[in-house]
């Protein structure tokens, strides 16, 4: 690979790295440097017409002195900095990152908007993994996780360009788990459903016992104070269809903190139309003994 830089007197030449990691063009090794016991070349000076200006500046660390330093690929001319790579040490060993930088319109400095941590995240907007610190963290070291934060929340958003059809397919390690697709204007959360996938069918029965088990409330969350709505309680509802809750009641994670349970309604379905079935079959049955029996 061939490197090419433009000199502070605009000719455009090969380039080659200095044994102090400079750039410099190809063939120089710059002005004379102040005497010294041998009287070594020195290097190129700021205004040396062969010190690289225009293209790519490399900034090695040259000794274990600097084993922190940064290792920089820096693209600048006379005027700007405009962008660079830097793969400094994580001060642990061997461990390394490394972080792209870009300088914005109307600035001088590179910011940071990039980097790809020793332990193979990588981050976008953001220099520190957790949901506290803004931005995208994508882990790609086995664990598969996407995860945008701000405000100390998630936030995600997804489109998808083109014809109707997924956004997002689930899957476990059994096989696809769902699929979040969109129509239109329309959004469909799919889970597994094919009969293909099942066995042991059997109709729901009792179902109008187990209705009337469950108990939907008007209440208000406490963060929403002035806005009542419809509902069920995720641990009573637990008692009568498990598979609609996740979580367990009053659980708290190693800091005591509260982990909340979570209710999919779309879970009720099948027992609802169970029991709409089950009592309408009796609804029908009275009408046909009031029909054989006219005036009682």
């Amino acid at each position: 690979m061939i490197l090419e830089g433009t000199t502070s007197s605009g000719a455009v030449v090969p380039v080659q790295v200095t044994g102090d990691g400079k750039v410099v063009a190809l063939g120089e090794t710059g002005p004379q440097g102040p005497e010294g016991p041998e009287g070594p070349q020195g290097p190129p000076g700021p205004g040396s017409s062969n010190w690289i200006q225009d293209g790519i500046d490399l900034h090695p660390a040259t000794d274990a002195a600097e084993v922190n330093l940064d290792a920089q690929l820096k693209f600048a001319n006379a005027l700007y900095h405009y962008a660079s790579i830097d793969g400094p040490s994580d001060g642990t060993g061997s461990a390394g990152r490394l972080t792209f930088s870009t300088t914005p319109s109307g600035g001088t400095t590179p910011v940071e908007r990039m980097r790809i941590t020793a332990a193979g995240q990588c981050l976008l907007g953001k220099t520190q993994v957790g949901l506290a610190n803004p931005g995208m963290e994508v882990w790609g070291n086995g664990l598969g996780l996407v995860q945008m934060s701000a405000n100390q929340n998630h936030t995600l958003a997804l489109q998808r360009l083109g014809n109707d059809g997924d956004v997002v397919l689930i899957d476990s390690p059994s096989g696809r788990a769902g699929r979040i697709s969109v129509s239109g204007t329309s959004t469909t959360y799919g889970t597994s459903s094919d009969y293909r996938l099942k066995e042991n069918i059997e109709p729901v029965t009792n179902a109008v016992v187990r209705l009337q088990q469950l108990k939907p409330y008007r209440f208000n969350f406490t963060i929403a104070p002035d806005k009542t709505v419809d509902g069920f309680l995720a641990h009573e509802v637990q008692e009568v269809i498990p598979e609609a809750v996740v979580g367990k009641k009053d659980e708290v994670d190693d800091n005591g903190d509260p982990v909340y349970q979570g209710i999919d309604q779309s879970k009720l379905v099948p027992l609802l139309t169970a029991a709409l079935q089950e009592a309408l079959t009796r609804i029908e049955a009275l009408e046909k003994k009031v029909n054989i029996t006219p005036g009682q």
